[in-house]
């Protein structure tokens, strides 16, 4: 692509020097004839080379900021993507007929070259040499951008106006501005007179504000906020209003008036900040007071305020629901006087206690009210040196419920103490949620917590996994009623047969959650069962002599009758059948004997 640029602009009597575009280096690609006969340069002396290490100027006060116009006009068109112009910058080269730096003046024309993707490529810069112009006094020869010079600005007041203003030409370059945008931009009229506004645009504002100027240039007004960055590198925000400058109904230039708002932004988010935190502490007061109120009014306790002799000065919304009373029915009245009779006294003497104590809590006791009777328990605080209460706060919490199931279960403890002194067997009750089981021995009433491990740890080893797997699959089954028997070891170190019964509960989400049973001791009864099948086992084994031994002998009895019977039968034959009949007889006879034996010793054990 160099060498189609350069065939463009070799034959040109345009000085032209081409750039890579690698900012911020901007090495020189390739340069004409023309360019380097104007600075007096060697080709192979400067490609390759940065522009300003090709070519270094003289070092004095202002060379930095020349340097950065030129380096401002670069990156202009690398960013921009389209043509920078500069006038009248001095920029002093070596001279070749004398030793040392010359003084020069230049205008330079800065344009892209883009790729066939948009992307720049390469930058031209085109100088030329104005030095003899300048010298002549003919520097003031009106160039197209002074035109847009207004006379207004050339007024006493235009430096004395408090906002900054400034015209710009259709490039952005700087034509006139007043000492508020010098001191604005920390940077002396000269020098900002070379410089367009891109340089002192923050890059993250770049695009918005570029945009903005766009539109400026076909006429519209535009107002923006932008970060600037001052040529000493300091940070401001500030307000920009572009006036759009029209002569026979085209824009030639730009008024631009800006407002230093740093200070207004820093104390806007301040402020916003601040009110961040108001809005969250009013959201958090809110939810306190929402939460106060929930608790208050839809809470299941019943606050309430009582002077020193116990009359009523606040109750909350929740008597209805707690008391089933209005709250109103109670102000100016004696909390003691709705008290049970029986628990009066009681809750008197523990309301005594508040002389020597904050906060004490009355046990439970009985309240009444529109002939209503629960049962109430209630913690008592002393807050009568708060001015914001000045009374006795008293919360209320219906435990009817609690204390019914309460004497409940003290009936039916009574009851099971009865059961267990008309019973043998051993009671006890698992909590399956702790693993933990009482058990409750007989007629001496003892009861004993353990955990579940203990009574696994004393099942037979061959019955242990058959009773677990059977109870897990009663739970899993969601049965009720378990029933098992086992052999279990006793404090003496033997196992007893044991016959256990339990019942299973489960809690509303269908959990089992306890377990009730009673162990019986049927080490006599399987005893019993056992002698009771060795017996049967006896009897079968006579059974089977009876009906195999027996057999055999009186088969051959019958056998000889039946011969003996026959008329055939001659007396040779007869002699021998009858010894025959009497070896069967007496082999019958000796098992019978057998038979009878066994039958008396079997008596004898039963």
């Amino acid at each position: 692509m160099i060498e189609h640029v350069l065939s463009i602009i070799s034959a040109s009597p345009t000085p032209s020097l081409i750039l890579n575009a690698n900012a911020p280096d901007f090495t020189i690609a390739e340069a004409n004839e023309a360019f380097l006969h104007l600075t007096n340069s060697k080709r192979h002396h400067i490609i390759g080379k940065r522009i300003f290490d090709a070519f270094p100027q003289k070092a004095d006060d202002s060379s930095s900021k020349r340097k950065k116009i030129i380096y401002n006009s670069l990156v202009h068109a690398f960013l921009v993507k389209k043509a920078h112009k500069i006038t009248l910058l001095r920029y002093d080269m070596p001279v070749k007929q004398a030793k040392g730096h010359g003084v020069r003046f230049w205008n330079f024309d800065t344009y892209p070259i883009l790729d066939d993707t948009g992307q720049v490529k390469f930058i031209v810069q085109n100088p030329v040499d104005v030095t003899q112009m300048v010298a002549s006094d003919k520097s003031n020869i009106t160039f197209d951008n002074r035109l847009l010079v207004d006379k207004n600005f050339q007024h006493p007041l235009f430096n004395e106006y408090p906002d900054a203003i400034s015209t710009l030409d259709l490039k952005g370059n700087f034509i006139s501005a007043n000492k508020v945008w010098v001191d604005l931009l920390e940077c002396n009229l000269e020098d900002l007179l070379k410089l367009s506004f891109i340089p002192f645009i923050a890059a993250e504002n770049f695009d918005e504000v570029f945009r903005c100027f766009q539109k400026a240039i076909k006429g519209e007004v535009q107002q923006f906020d932008t970060r600037i960055i001052t040529a000493k590198g300091n940070s401001r925000m500030i307000q920009i209003t572009y006036l759009p400058i029209i002569i026979n109904n085209e824009a030639i230039g730009i008024y631009t008036v800006a407002k230093d708002i740093t200070l207004r932004i820093k104390t806007e988010l301040e402020l916003k900040s601040q009110q961040e935190k108001l809005d969250h502490y009013n959201e958090a007061l809110k939810a306190s007071e929402q939460r106060f109120r929930s608790l208050i009014q839809e809470g299941s306790d019943l606050i309430a305020i009582l002077n020193a002799d116990g009359i009523y000065q606040y109750v909350s919304p929740t008597a209805k629901t707690v008391l089933g009373v209005a709250a109103d029915y109670f102000i100016g009245k004696n909390a003691f006087d709705f008290i049970h009779e029986d628990d009066k006294q009681g809750v008197i003497d523990q309301f005594a206690l508040l002389t020597a104590q904050k906060r004490v809590k009355i046990s439970p006791f009985r309240f009444q009210a529109n002939n209503r009777l629960k049962w109430v328990e209630a913690i008592i605080t002393d807050m009568t040196n708060d001015p914001a209460v000045a009374g006795i706060v008293v919360n209320s919490r219906d435990v009817t419920q609690r204390i019914e199931n309460e004497l409940k279960l003290k009936e039916n403890i009574e009851r099971f103490d009865i059961v267990l002194k008309a019973t043998s067997d051993t009671i006890w009750d698992w909590d399956l949620v702790s693993n933990t089981v009482i058990r409750s021995r007989g007629s001496n009433n003892k009861r004993e917590l353990f955990t579940n491990d203990w009574w696994t740890n004393l099942v037979h080893p061959e019955d242990k996994e058959r009773v677990l797997k059977k109870i897990q699959l009663h739970i899993k089954n969601k049965k009720s009623k378990w029933q098992d028997e086992y052999r279990f070891r006793d404090v003496n170190g033997n196992y007893k047969f044991i016959l256990d019964r339990g019942f299973v509960i489960y809690n509303k989400e269908g959990r089992a959650i306890r377990m009730l049973g009673a162990m019986q001791d049927v080490t006599e009864r399987e005893k019993y069962i056992k002698e009771i099948k060795d017996q049967n086992t006896k009897l079968r084994e006579i059974a089977w002599v009876q009906s195999h031994l027996v057999r055999a002998p009186l088969c051959r009895i019958m056998g000889v009758a039946n011969l003996l019977a026959h008329p055939d039968c001659d007396e040779i034959t007869k002699k021998e059948l009858l010894e025959h009949l009497d070896q069967s007889t007496a082999e019958l006879d000796e098992i019978i004997r057998d038979i009878v034996k066994k039958a008396e010793i079997l008596y004898e054990k039963g």
